[in-house]
């Protein structure tokens, strides 16, 4: 038997607009990390990661981010820019063996986008991912759908606050309890086949 594999859980939340004022998705810069720790596919959490980060494209949150997200200007004012703040994630992450997961592609290509705006090479161990809101879906037979509505077909909680990154990685966390115990069973059985580290 394989030794128990870590699993980083993250959610990030980034700078974001209305429709009627929205920008390219290129724009967007991440403002905040959320992760969580699980030391195997059935726990226990290891640790969290949570820090706010200063957006410098677009320094001055919209109303809409800010409701959307309840983050609020001081919070990325006082914050150190992505460069700092993603050092320190990958340092908090640690060595290898570990898979990223996320719920849906887009933190992923966010993080990616980041690293390219400001000159950091992308760490190919994070492309070692597992897209959890696929997975769901596939588990379930349904379509994909949002983390709220995975939570209540889980009969789990929505805990904290929706789209502040720290809560929604515990939350996603939560679900992540319930699906990667399935991936590596159908795993064991050849089933299911995750990218090799």
């Amino acid at each position: 038997m394989r030794d128990a594999m870590r699993y980083i859980v993250t959610d990030l939340e980034a700078t974001c607009w209305d429709r009627e004022r929205r920008l390219p998705d290129d724009v967007m810069e991440t403002i905040e990390i959320g992760a969580v720790c699980l030391l195997s596919a059935t726990g226990p959490v290891g640790g969290e990661f949570s820090k706010f980060i200063r957006p410098t494209f677009s320094p001055i949150l919209s109303a809409f981010c800010t409701a959307l997200t309840t983050i609020r200007q001081e919070d990325v004012d006082a914050a150190e820019s992505f460069k700092p703040v993603f050092t320190q994630f990958m340092q908090w992450i640690g060595d290898e063996p570990f898979i990223f997961c996320s719920w849906g592609a887009y933190d992923l290509r966010q993080l990616k986008s980041d690293c390219s705006r400001f000159n950091l090479r992308f760490p190919s161990r994070l492309d070692n991912h597992i897209n959890l809101k696929k997975e769901f879906s596939r588990l379930h037979s349904t379509k994909p759908m949002g983390m709220e509505k995975a939570l209540e077909l889980a009969g789990l909680t929505l805990e904290g606050t929706h789209h502040r990154g720290i809560d929604d990685a515990r939350n996603i966390a939560n679900l992540a309890l319930q699906i990667l115990p399935q991936l590596e069973s159908l795993e064991e059985k050849g089933e299911y086949f995750r990218r090799p580290l």
